[in-house]
């Protein structure tokens, strides 16, 4: 599992939060977690997204690299001396 810190959560929120979760008999992180859970599994997700995402990783890597300008400027400074 990977972990995540918050800073700057105003106090107003955090005595929110605490209160919260205190009367749903949880943990401060297992009410923040509840709540994180809630929140997006009621945001619509668009089922189409990461098919595009992955096509425009794709695309990108497909795409001609720039070159190294390195190797450019030092046989342009080889040209002039």
């Amino acid at each position: 599992m990977t972990n995540l810190n918050i800073r700057g959560i105003p106090d107003d929120l955090y005595a929110l939060l605490k209160f919260q979760a205190k009367q749903e008999a949880r943990s401060l992180n297992q009410e923040v977690l509840w709540l994180l859970r809630k929140s997006l599994a009621e945001m619509p997700v668009d089922p189409h997204l990461w098919g595009r995402i992955d096509n425009r990783r794709h695309k990108s890597s497909r795409q001609k690299r720039h070159s190294n300008s390195v190797s450019l400027l030092r046989k342009d400074r080889g040209r002039l001396s």
